[in-house]
């Protein structure tokens, strides 16, 4: 039927952050954006009232060309994740109504953390060959929500799900964005503390994903995060068999301050001065919103 070839469990394409620290885990291949890349700085927000992704671009010398050029590359980004945040939006309902929610509350503008998306973590040779160069167009196919290879048929999800629901989910969503992670440090209501956001979601009636514990806490304490049961959605496969499958989920983070910097007043802290990365042990539990074990599971 197809041939896979083991690797790590999960293999985002590429992930934005906040920072440009790069990351540690080695399973997850976070790549974020480096300092050495450019000598940009980019800003990635949501703002208020409309949700568009808002990308700005500094540096500390830029002659008029430079400016220009850079300038046009950030409204070609900021049109790309626009796109790619309106099909997530569109197929994701769970993630909308708790960014309206949250908004309700706020009034302000809210700040991702960063976005993620899945690759395969074992490759599926029969969709991956079929597919060419696809991977070289993931971005325009994530913002068109479309796949870069063909559908597949039921049978074969059912099989590969049976390995890895994470591969099965890149199989079926393509590079589609996995999620998006606010900060809540940055909101300016009661809600900046975590667990008052995780409350206040759950008193309105969504779930929030329970493996390890709603809040999921960093050895050091100082990262803690917490998301939603992904949604679902209807798929059509290419043996005309249309089944649930797991969609995108929303995932929240706040990041402390470090304790060197913890005399700093609230108002000269800095997002420098707070904790930066990932944890692994963390983000395995994060990734299982997406899981059938959370998908089935009743109650909050």
């Amino acid at each position: 039927m197809f041939a896979t070839t083991k690797s790590s469990t999960f293999s985002p394409l590429f992930s934005f952050r906040r920072t440009f620290a790069p990351s540690k885990s080695k399973l997850l291949n976070f790549i974020p954006m480096k300092q050495s890349f450019s000598p940009t700085h980019l800003a990635l927000g949501l703002s208020n009232p409309r949700r568009t992704l808002c990308a700005s671009c500094s540096s500390p010398s830029q002659d008029a060309s430079q400016k220009s050029s850079i300038q046009g590359g950030e409204a070609f980004l900021r049109g790309v994740l626009e796109s790619m945040q309106s099909v997530y939006l569109n197929r994701n309902p769970t993630a909308k109504a708790i960014l309206d929610l949250v908004h309700s509350v706020e009034n302000d503008s809210l700040c991702y953390d960063h976005l993620a998306f899945r690759t395969f973590g074992e490759i599926i040779r029969k969709y991956t060959e079929s597919s060419g160069d696809g991977n070289k167009y993931a971005a325009l196919a994530s913002s068109l929500g479309h796949l870069t290879w063909e559908k597949p048929l039921y049978s074969e999800f059912q099989q590969l799900a049976s390995e890895s629901e994470y591969a099965a989910w890149t199989l079926v969503n393509g590079y589609a964005l996995n999620h998006v992670t606010i900060s809540t440090h940055r909101l300016k209501t009661h809600l900046r503390d975590i667990k008052k956001l995780n409350q206040f979601i759950e008193d309105s009636g969504f779930r929030l994903n329970s493996e390890g514990g709603v809040l999921k806490v960093s050895p050091d304490g100082l990262l803690q995060q917490s998301s939603t049961v992904a949604d679902s959605i209807s798929f059509q496969f290419s043996d005309g068999i249309t089944e649930s499958v797991p969609c995108s989920y929303i995932e929240f983070a706040e990041r402390l301050v470090l304790p060197q910097y913890k005399n700093l007043p609230d108002a000269e802290v800095k997002e420098f001065h707070r904790r930066d990365g990932f944890e692994v042990a963390s983000a395995d539990k994060i990734f299982e919103s997406t899981s059938k074990e959370q998908l089935s599971r009743v109650g909050s």
